[in-house]
């Protein structure tokens, strides 16, 4: 608090259940008392300041009209309140979340540089916090580089599918050794040319498949012969019509779910997802939730 802040407001107290700020207020200044002193007859506290300049316009009389004002320490039970005080910082819309007035340190002279500390450390915290996440990242980044020549050879980008230059289509149930159901396929010149605003247009990138696959809501991915079992290295996906899409993935062994994993896929650009799951029968897709991206309307899909 700078000696310039003399009234300090009871919306700035850190309230608790025991702690009654009324009690604490001054009745000429209506702020919290600042220095208080009180008057010898009726015990009423007030700011030092407000009651010398009451004095100076109401000589000797007391603002609750007691026969004559006469000044004394204010009571103890209004010391004991002020001890367990504690007020948010002048500079809080700024950031600082330092607490001030805090066992009855009245006179703490609470400056900008403090509140500069305060944002410091948030800053420290921050950085920790994403130190930490690109520690995460890069541990996947070298998974990724160990398994790379394994995600090479069973990589799926549906370039071998036929047709859907005219149309899209629904991909066979034994494709590629495995059995899909409610998953469709698209070719780039139709998603341009039918699709142009919508996410499949945006998601093509140079040198990647002229193909990509989608689905509505909800589609699957499993074996095809009891027992066989498959590893589902990772995929690259985005939302088609909406901004804010959930995915939702879950894999399954034996009709039991394993695992779920939950992410938020973005308008038309590509997302890579790394699960590497072992040893499963099974994988569902779910999509969800999201707000239509402007100037799609109602589409629906994903």
């Amino acid at each position: 608090m700078t000696s310039q802040q003399k009234v300090l407001f009871s919306d700035r107290i850190h309230r608790t259940p025991k702690l009654d700020v009324d009690d604490l207020e001054c009745s000429i200044c209506r702020g919290l008392l600042w220095k208080p002193v009180a008057c010898q007859s009726c015990e009423t506290s007030f700011c030092s300041t407000c009651i010398h300049q009451w004095l100076v316009k109401n000589p000797k009389q007391c603002p609750n009209r007691c026969e004559i004002f006469t000044e004394r320490k204010c009571p103890p039970f209004v010391s004991k309140l002020f001890a367990q005080l504690k007020s948010a910082s002048f500079y809080q819309s700024n950031g600082c979340n330092q607490l001030v007035f805090k066992r009855a340190d009245f006179d703490r002279k609470h400056t900008q540089i403090i509140c500069l500390k305060e944002q410091l450390q948030q800053l420290q915290d921050e950085s920790k916090e994403n130190k930490r996440e690109i520690h995460e990242l890069n541990l996947q980044l070298d998974e990724m580089r160990i398994l790379n020549q394994s995600i090479i050879d069973t990589k799926i980008t549906f370039a071998d599918l036929q047709g859907a230059t005219d149309n899209c289509y629904r991909i066979s149930d034994k494709y590629r050794g495995l059995k899909w159901t409610g998953m469709d396929y698209i070719h780039k010149s139709y998603a341009i040319q039918n699709y142009p605003t919508s996410g499949y247009a945006a998601s093509f990138t140079p040198g990647d498949s002229s193909y990509l696959a989608f689905f509505r809501e909800e589609a699957l991915v499993s074996v095809n012969i009891p027992d066989e079992i498959f590893t589902f290295f990772s995929l690259t996906a985005c939302a088609a019509w909406n901004d804010d899409l959930q995915l939702i993935i879950t894999e399954h062994r034996d009709v039991v779910e394993i695992y779920e994993y939950t992410t938020t896929l973005l308008y038309g650009k590509p997302q890579f997802i790394l699960l590497h799951w072992e040893d499963i029968d099974k994988i569902i897709f779910k999509s969800s939730g999201g707000t239509a991206h402007p100037g799609n309307g109602s589409l629906a899909g994903s």
